[in-house]
């Protein structure tokens, strides 16, 4: 299940009650959940390597990083 379709649920069972009986959709919050949270660690590894590279953005914080690297 991705992200759209989890969502196509949620709005089809707009009760809590409803949701928690859906199978398995826990299981697939939490699978996203992680890799999400590998995404972001995979960002932060990018980010102290180009800091290691360039030490004048110690300065910068992690959010105005990645909008210097994307625009």
């Amino acid at each position: 299940m991705d992200w759209r379709s989890c969502q196509g649920v949620v709005c089809k069972h707009c009760k809590v009650s409803e949701l928690t009986r859906h199978t398995g959709l826990a299981g697939q919050l939490g699978v996203m959940s992680a890799k999400l949270e590998g995404v972001a660690r995979g960002v932060m590894e990018y980010l102290d390597v180009k800091r290691a590279g360039f030490p004048r953005f110690y300065f910068l914080g992690n959010l105005e990083m990645v909008e210097m690297m994307v625009g």
